[in-house]
């Protein structure tokens, strides 16, 4: 009897020790409980969209006045927000399991994060060591090892995990919640934000605001062109893109004066004193601009309510309705510069010939009206500080046997412009078609793809505001100009088309303008 007792105290005590050092082992590996702060993030409420505005705005405000580089940058306190945001948002209602932080940090170039769990309220830590490299114009975040408190998981172990997961639920979450396309691999430990992703994600939000349609054709140039566009991995903590914009912008040293100019910066001085004022607030701010800069009547129909509740006059605007902007549309067409007004073709016989110029000014008049000028978006700082993108001008350029498009991009005071020239020969009737000679952003050569996007952009520009001069194929890809309409509806040149059924038309590019000639 003594016998037995001694061998179940035995038995009780080894197996009271085999427990305590499993438990003790257990807790040894997998317990850790440090103390991850993320009071900061919860504080200044910092989301994925605030958190996309405050570092394009950082990097609009301080494009190098030299090097014309513009910098977007994310820090590691933005990607720690960025994961916050993206983790808090995982529904763990009547699961196991309570997020407690996240900390994301640079060592020997390579981001690590940490992750605070709780499981069945056993506080443990996932680490995450990422690599993250650049891969023909896209970005691949490599998952290099992964830790559950001291135990490594990397290999078979993860991915046993990672297979409960369904990546086809998180992409789908990451597009409906934060419209982010990602290609997630969980066999081989990777996501990718491709070319393709980038574009889809600019696209996600050009459905909400239209006018930033232009920025979707800047990220296919700007992606595809390693002279324009600098990956940055890991230096000064940060990670992102940089845009040199040097042999991009329009320098008016070398290229010459534009027809017009605004001044954009004291419309953002005057917003800014608004929100100090707390007359407007940050979601007011994008209405505001459109109204500062286009006035009462060419805004945006949805948005004069919130324009007609404010009060303007700190910044000297005491009618809202009548405010008419910085930008004056004169609402003219081309047939105001082809009016008996304007032209006598009287006056202008010379030994049996007559004819007349169109102006290169009087045809950017014309251009000045489309509702995509003035039009663009407002990037905001976490101190409420504002900066701009907008659509500044289409111009027209005439030259002998040739028609040149500009299209200026005001980057918060650095203009940007993409170019198309065309080939325009002399013509027998009152259209002259031009074929693409170049198209160009700067000194750089668009390629095939993106001349076309350019040009589908330029033809839904003109369509918007009926602008039927300029006819754009984008098929063949060419533009033509037909003046047809425009010269007929003065009832002198149809009188002489009409008692000179034999008579012989030209048009053609000049220096500054299209000119018109009649043989009789």
């Amino acid at each position: 009897m003594r016998r037995l007792f001694k061998f179940l105290l035995s038995f009780i005590i080894t197996i009271v020790v085999i427990c305590v050092l499993f438990v003790s082992t257990f807790c040894i590996l997998f317990y850790k409980d440090d103390h991850i702060d993320n009071s900061q993030i919860k504080e200044e409420n910092r989301n994925i969209p605030t958190i996309i505005d405050n570092t394009i705005f950082e990097g609009l405000n301080s494009i190098d006045d030299e090097s014309k580089d513009l910098k977007v940058l994310f820090s590691t306190y933005d990607l720690e927000a960025i994961f916050y945001s993206i983790i808090s948002s995982i529904d763990l209602t009547n699961k196991p399991i309570e997020f407690n932080g996240v900390k994301v940090y640079l060592e020997n170039n390579q981001y690590n994060i940490d992750i605070g769990v709780k499981v069945y309220s056993f506080p443990t830590q996932v680490h995450a060591l990422l690599d993250i490299k650049e891969n023909n114009g896209s970005f691949e975040i490599s998952l290099v090892d992964v830790k559950l408190a001291k135990v490594g998981m990397v290999g078979g172990l993860t991915k046993f995990f990672l297979s409960k997961i369904n990546k086809d639920d998180i992409e789908q979450n990451l597009q409906s919640n934060y419209q982010l396309y990602l290609d997630i691999d969980l066999e081989n430990l990777k996501i990718s934000l491709t070319k393709e992703n980038i574009i889809k994600t600019i696209d996600a939000y050009v459905q909400v605001l239209p006018e930033l349609s232009i920025m979707k054709l800047l990220a296919s140039i700007f992606l595809n062109n390693h002279d324009l566009l600098e990956f940055n991995f890991g230096e000064n903590e940060a990670i992102g893109a940089i845009l040199h914009l040097k042999d991009a912008y329009y320098n008016k040293l070398t290229l010459g004066e534009l027809p017009y100019t605004y001044d954009f910066a004291s419309e953002i001085e005057k917003e800014e004193k608004l929100l100090e004022e707390k007359v407007i607030t940050l979601e007011q701010v994008s209405p505001v601009f459109d109204f500062l800069i286009n006035g009462y009547s060419n805004m945006e129909e949805t948005n004069k309510d919130i324009i007609d509740s404010i009060n303007f006059s700190s910044i000297g605007i005491y009618s809202n309705k009548l405010y008419t902007g910085i930008i004056h549309q004169n609402n003219k067409n081309l047939n105001d510069y082809c009016s008996e007004k304007v032209v006598d073709l009287s006056s202008l016989v010379i030994d049996g010939k007559l004819g007349f110029e169109i102006q290169q000014s009087n045809l950017n008049d014309v251009l000045k009206n489309l509702p995509i000028i003035g039009k663009g978006s407002l990037f905001k700082s976490t101190d409420n500080q504002l900066a701009y993108l907008i659509i500044e001008q289409f111009n027209i350029n005439c030259k002998i046997d040739q028609a040149i498009l500009d299209l200026i991009i005001n980057i918060n005071g650095t203009q940007v412009y993409l170019e198309i020239d065309l080939s325009c020969q002399k013509s027998l009737e009152y259209r002259i078609n031009g074929t693409i000679s170049s198209a160009n952003i700067g000194k750089f050569t668009l390629t095939k793809d993106q001349q076309s996007d350019l040009i589908k952009y330029i033809d839904a520009t003109l369509q918007q505001q009926n602008i039927d001069w300029i006819k754009v194929n984008s098929e063949d890809e060419t533009i033509s100009f037909d003046l047809e309409d425009a010269l007929i509806s003065n009832s002198k040149i149809k009188e002489l088309i009409d008692n000179n059924p034999n008579v012989t038309t030209t048009t053609s590019f000049i220096e500054g303008a299209i000119k018109i000639e009649y043989q009789l």
